[in-house]
């Protein structure tokens, strides 16, 4: 039972309390240097700055028109933020650092739920979570995935404490209310699949699942989190029509995450991402995870291992592009399963703490430097003097256009960065293939006259469909272009 005893909880909170102070203090400088790089990275400034210029905090706008796929918690945040602070990249990272020192919190509370023998679980997992490169990427950056892990292992948590003492259900609806408004609803899909597990094993346990879902502090917390989950997507429905669920749930998630996405292959560079991420962390932990059940003897010891099997699934499985940065929403789930291991089978009070530490340092310096965490490797920076002389002609009857389809797409010039810098605050016309731009000016989607950007190889394909075109610039492997109009593809 998870149970606050002061004599026993004291030392191991003064601990973890200065483990977090220190990481949070060292890497509380960092967050206004250099500047953003990471493509998703100016989606986020692009969104973020969408509700200031439209004037609309209940649409998601990217590339200046309403967005689905993404919902809006932490850029209504970091609006917030940039509103407030005169530094932008302070202000676009901010967010993510407290949600990264936030789930090194909540890493050590699952771990202590899970193993509530011993509260020095919470120092041990703070610390194999710090030992992760990707814990600081994701939190020293402005993405949207340390929240949604710091909510995800909130729910988790909570879930662990609610089978037992059900006043936490509230815990988890607010969590995965959030989860859902930040990035997914991941935590609420955990919860619903770790419910379903508890009720498959039931012969094993003493977890009954039907006094659970009787509780009325089940059933409130279950309508909690129903209307935070719902009522974004249910208003933009309202607002722009029912495609909003195919392009929010059906496409990005989907199709995304499942085998049925017509694209599916086996992967397994998740796996790889952990090994580089840490082998001398995170192997012993995926075995931990294993062994945890045989040493605890309780379901929650179960959970840990479900959820990781579940994450190499659909990781595996995927059939739309996966990223190391995914793994920030397991890596806490592992170390607090290792920590919890840790305690139970290392004696003494503090040793395993001592291990996890050792562990650690061995898996690297957790101190990152401005130079891992490329703070100062923006390849967008040299396209800024361009982007601005571009905003500043841009005339009123002008279509923007940014090329989009080359093979160096991730060195080219982001659309975020294009919207937040060139486009005015206008929808622009962002090609994936140079014979876009005549059918879509026969189809009246967009009209001449335009003003565009393409790197070399694009604009050497796009130009021969454009009429009285003129180059007004060129730099850094990028084409500045006018033209009046393009060749009709019936004529070529």
């Amino acid at each position: 039972m998870f149970v606050l005893n002061k004599n026993r909880f004291f030392l191991p909170v003064i601990l973890t309390t200065l483990i977090i102070f220190i990481f949070g203090f060292y890497y509380w400088n960092m967050l206004p240097l250099g500047s953003i790089h990471r493509y998703d990275e100016y989606h986020t400034l692009d969104r973020s700055n969408g509700f200031m210029i439209k004037g609309d905090w209940l649409t998601v706008y990217s590339n200046n028109e309403p967005y689905f796929k993404k919902p809006p918690l932490q850029y209504w945040l970091t609006a917030l933020a940039i509103t407030g602070s005169g530094d932008l990249e302070f202000a676009l990272r901010i967010w993510s650092y407290l949600f990264g020192l936030g789930l090194l919190i909540a890493t050590g509370l699952l771990a202590y739920a899970i193993a509530p023998a011993n509260p020095y679980a919470i120092p041990a997992a703070v610390l194999i979570l710090a030992g992760s490169s990707m814990q600081w990427h994701t939190a020293i950056s402005a993405m949207l995935d340390a929240g949604a892990a710091f909510f995800f292992t909130v729910a988790v948590f909570a879930f662990v404490l609610a089978i037992r003492r059900p006043r936490w259900w509230y815990l988890v609806a607010v969590s995965t209310g959030l989860g859902a408004l930040q990035k997914a609803p991941v935590g609420f899909v955990a919860v619903c699949g770790m419910l379903v597990l508890f009720h498959v094993v039931r012969k094993y346990h003493d977890v009954d699942l039907r006094e659970i879902l009787g509780n009325i502090h089940f059933r409130i917390s279950a309508l909690l989190a129903s209307l935070l989950i719902l009522w974004w997507p249910v208003l933009q429905t309202a607002r722009y029509g029912i495609e909003v669920i195919y392009f929010a749930y059906i496409g990005e998630m989907l199709f995304r995450f499942s085998p049925v996405g017509g694209n599916a292959a086996i992967q397994v560079q998740w796996l790889q991402w952990i090994i580089q991420d840490g082998a001398v962390l995170w192997i012993p932990a995926i075995l931990s995870l294993f062994m945890l059940p045989y040493f605890l003897r309780k379901p929650e010891s179960l959970l840990p291992l479900a959820l990781f099997f579940c994450f190499a699934i659909m990781m595996t499985f995927a059939s739309g592009r996966i990223y190391s940065r995914y793994l920030i929403l397991i890596l806490p789930v592992m170390a607090a399963g290792f920590a919890a291991l840790l305690v139970r089978i290392i004696p003494g009070r503090v040793s395993a703490v001592v291990v996890a530490c050792v562990l650690t340092l061995s898996a690297g310096n957790p101190f990152k430097n401005t130079d891992p965490l490329s703070l100062f490797e923006s390849s967008q920076n040299k396209y800024q003097a361009m982007l601005e002389n571009f905003a500043k002609s841009l005339r009123v009857e002008e279509t923007p256009v940014l090329c989009n389809w080359s093979k160096a797409k991730l060195k080219n010039i982001y659309p975020g960065a294009f919207s937040y810098f060139a486009s005015d605050g206008r929808i622009f016309l962002e090609l994936d293939d140079a014979k876009k731009l005549p059918m879509k000016e026969v189809l009246q989607e967009f009209t001449p006259p335009y003003r565009g950007l393409c790197d070399i190889s694009e604009f050497e394909e796009l130009k021969k469909w454009l009429v009285s075109y003129e180059v007004i610039e060129r730099s850094n492997g990028y084409v500045y272009w006018t033209s009046t109009g393009t060749i009709s593809p019936k004529k070529k």
